[in-house]
């Protein structure tokens, strides 16, 4: 979607419930980096699969949350350009804050449920790293026998093991859910002429250059790409702070476009062609889910705090 809500008026946007499930997810991603998946024992192989706990985060938590789009509702309240209610200053700043708390509460949210989901689904791996003595062992056991049965346990985390595992096979697993989704998209476009389809189609295949884009410049965010900087800006994590950047502006540029604009063109394509690059290319090239996570890894809570500050005032001035 573009990020705006059919009201008239409001500090709520569209992504809201978005951005905060992501930065839920990527809150037990990140609770454990050597346990990123509470539901599988830490044993399992898949808890050290780089390529799936990076389609995890930065796939999955990256491409559900927007930066830019939240960025664009608020440019969009700021400016007034086509609302009935004008200029909404106080509104839009306030969804700045919403979106920020909503985010981080939902990060916090998610490391608690991490370490209750590995308590509450205890394996003899946990077990033997929990409990010290023999007594121990028998009192963790017990109660997470009471907790839930044993064998719901296991079962469950069975099936979620071989769905990861099959979701993580190279061979099979991607390819074969990316062919499935495009056929589908495809058949409601061409087939059916379904319009809302048509956008999705579009959306599919600006998606993923986004994303990869955000991938390569997260590479500045490594410690190794850091020493090269100056001290003042090198704990500054400036990958991620250029893609939600660039994104918004990019964003709300395609936002103004359609608004001032697009109601002169007939052409069909263009009313298309620009929402899918809105949508798909700019919301999976911004992050709000690594943006909340760079929060909390920081050495200082004043660097959270400008960091933040920095990332919500440059989108915002940039973007006006």
């Amino acid at each position: 979607n573009s990020g705006l809500t059919e009201q008239t008026g409001g500090a709520l946007f569209l992504d809201l419930p978005a951005n905060m499930i992501g930065s839920l997810v990527m809150g037990m991603l990140a609770a454990k980096p050597e346990h990123p998946f509470p539901w599988l024992h830490r044993g399992h192989h898949l808890q050290n699969h780089k390529a799936l706990i990076a389609g995890f985060g930065t796939g999955f938590c990256g491409c559900l949350t927007t930066f830019a789009s939240w960025n664009t509702q608020m440019i969009h309240m700021l400016d007034g350009t086509g609302t009935e209610l004008g200029s909404q200053v106080p509104a839009a700043l306030f969804g700045y804050v919403i979106g920020l708390c909503g985010a981080i509460s939902c990060f916090i949210m998610g490391r608690h449920l991490h370490e209750w989901w590995s308590s509450i689904h205890p394996t003899q791996e946990d077990r033997e790293l929990h409990a010290k003595d023999e007594q121990a062992a028998l009192v963790f056991r017990d109660k997470s026998s009471a907790r839930r049965p044993k064998s719901k346990t296991h079962s469950f985390s069975r099936v979620l093991s071989k769905v990861m595992a099959g979701v993580s096979s190279v061979k099979t697993g991607p390819p074969v859910l990316i062919a499935a989704l495009t056929a589908g998209f495809l058949v409601g476009a061409i087939v059916y002429g379904i319009p809302y389809y048509e956008e999705i189609l579009l959306e599919t295949v600006a998606a993923p250059l986004g994303a990869l884009l955000r991938w390569k410049l997260s590479i500045i965010n490594a410690e190794s790409s850091r020493r090269a900087l100056p001290v003042a800006i090198a704990w500054i994590p400036l990958g991620t702070l250029a893609a939600n950047i660039f994104a918004s502006i990019v964003s709300a540029g395609l936002k103004a476009v359609q608004i001032r604009y697009l109601p002169d063109f007939d052409d069909p394509w263009t009313s298309k062609i620009l929402p899918a690059l809105e949508t798909g290319f700019c919301g999976s090239l911004s992050t709000v889910s690594t943006f909340i996570k760079e929060i909390f890894v920081l050495e200082t809570s004043a660097k959270s705090f400008q960091y933040s500050m920095l990332s919500l005032i440059m989108a915002m001035l940039l973007s006006l």
